[in-house]
């Protein structure tokens, strides 16, 4: 018995969820906040207004108006914004809360459960007695009848009193038996009521170890819907950076000190960009869709927290140390396997001992009474049954089917302590290695940042072109992006290793308070 195979796993879904995530914004520009025009830049009322525009230019139809920019940062897609009220906020103690309720994937081991229990209680009753009742019913053609005339032939006639017929058996014949039965000793009927409880125990393991991953894969999916959230902001920031810096191209380009290339560059980076921001919020409808599915839910929910996750504490992971036992739900499991596979083996070497059962009989007797014995209606009796299995074949052979049996889930147990081990190390590896890379992103990112704002200050004084622009942008973005990933990944990476080490998914709700 495997439900755990039945679980829907939700990390099958993180893979294609965080593909979604990065795929659309990679091919993206980079976004800083917009810098303060210089005043060496023509003032205008509006960004589209020009005062020496070249001729055949309609530089209104190029750029945005500054009062159109909310609409610029509206998804051009069906979707929920992230002030919608359809999207329920909640926070990840409300997400774990509703797991444990309302995930029909709990619902259904939990009936495996019940049904394991039912099992128990079904072999413990067959210690209680059985009383069974019967009732008898006989039509003869004719009754049975001895005749003793026949039997006195050659007597003297008066010598002996004249008698009727002896009726052995009549017609009509009607009965009762009143039968109660009882195991008195019996090995294999005891040690099956081990097994049962053995079953249980499988059985409440499997449902721990559904709880805990369906606990993990949970948070796993909140946080890759708070990064989504974290990359529709990072999109929205690029869509008002890339449309200040198509107005300065246009206001160059008016003025002269400009080339109508930049502007062209600069109107297809803001559509790349808005192409962008409708991937990022179909990445969030996917991975609160995936969150939905594992809390019950109809709708889609929003995570309520908005911030970026940083570096959790490296001290909290874990205090395991190799070479300790690996304490967790899935090892649990399969140590119960063990444990009923034990059971089975003697249950099935019991099954060829004796086995002694008591009945008490009880008959009644409802139509008339033959005329031969006791004539006695109700009579009851006791009898003691010992029953001894000589030889029997297939006892043997289910005695070595069980053996083999516990053998195999002994070696299952001894090749996933060894794989859990290993599991953690590398786990512990590649958290160690997140928090390296997101160190490395923040310093890129803090680069990139610097050198954007050089290369737009320098485009605005005509010391730059809008291509260094462009080039500075993209390198940000990546930077920006990447640094996204690397929290995420540190997040990702320090959840597999609390899974791996057994931890509590109480332990969960320490993380979301960083």
């Amino acid at each position: 018995m495997t439900p755990f195979h039945r679980l829907f796993h939700p990390m099958l879904l993180l893979p294609g969820v965080l593909l979604l995530l990065l795929s659309g914004p990679l091919a993206a520009e980079a976004t800083t906040p917009a810098p303060t025009a210089p005043d060496s830049v023509a003032p205008s009322d509006s960004p589209g207004e020009a005062t020496s525009a070249p001729a055949n230019t309609n530089v209104s139809d190029l750029i945005p108006d500054a009062a159109d920019l909310d609409n610029l940062l509206k998804p051009r897609i069906t979707t929920l914004g992230l002030d919608d009220p359809a999207r329920t906020p909640v926070t990840l103690d409300e997400v774990l809360k509703r797991v444990k309720e309302r995930n029909l994937t709990i619902q259904q081991i939990e009936a495996d459960m019940r049904q394991a229990e039912a099992q128990l209680r079904k072999t413990r009753s067959m210690l209680v007695p059985t009383i069974t009742a019967s009732l008898n019913y006989t039509l003869l053609d004719r009754a049975d009848v001895l005749d003793t005339s026949n039997m006195m032939s050659g007597i003297p006639e008066g010598l002996l009193p004249e008698s009727d017929p002896i009726v052995i058996r009549h017609k009509h014949d009607l009965g009762g038996v009143l039968q109660a039965q009882m195991p008195l000793i019996n090995f294999a009927l005891w040690k099956g009521i081990r097994t049962a409880r053995s079953g249980v125990a499988v059985t409440e393991s499997a449902v721990e170890q559904v709880r805990y991953a369906l606990c993990y894969g949970t948070a796993q999916a909140f946080y890759m819907a708070i990064m989504a959230r974290a990359m529709i902001e990072l999109q929205e920031e690029q869509i008002r950076s890339t449309a200040y810096q198509l107005e300065v191209a246009t206001r160059r380009e008016a003025t002269g000190a400009g080339l109508r290339i930049d502007v062209l560059r600069a109107n297809t980076l803001l559509e790349q960009t808005r192409q962008a921001l409708d991937d990022a919020y179909l990445s969030l409808d996917t991975a609160c869709d995936a969150l939905a599915v594992l809390m019950g839910d109809t709708g889609l929910p929003m995570p309520a927290a908005p911030d970026v996750p940083q570096d959790p504490d490296a001290q909290a992971a874990t205090d395991w140390r190799d070479g300790d036992p690996v304490q967790r739900p899935d090892l649990d499991t399969l140590r119960s396997s063990r444990d009923l596979a034990k059971d089975q083996v003697r249950g099935a070497q019991f099954s060829l001992l004796p086995s002694v059962n008591g009945v008490w009989r009880g008959t009644h007797q409802f139509t008339e009474m033959s005329a031969m014995g006791d004539q006695t209606r109700s009579r009851w009796s006791i009898m003691l049954m010992l029953d001894i299995p000589l030889f029997n074949w297939s006892s043997y052979e289910n005695v070595r089917v069980q053996r083999a049996a516990l053998e195999k889930a002994d070696l299952q147990l001894q090749d996933a302590e060894q794989n859990a081990a290993q599991e953690i190390r590398q786990a512990r590896r590649n958290y160690e290695s997140a928090l390296r890379e997101l160190d490395t992103s923040q310093v890129q990112v803090a680069l990139a940042r610097e050198a954007l704002l050089i290369a737009t200050k320098s485009y605005e004084s005509g010391a730059a072109t809008s291509l260094d622009v462009t080039d500075a942008r993209r390198v940000s973005f990546s930077a920006e992006v990447g640094q996204l990933a690397a929290a995420l990944k540190v997040r990702l990476s320090l959840l597999a290793l609390w899974q791996a080490t057994g931890e509590e998914p109480t332990r969960l709700l320490q993380l979301a308070q960083k």
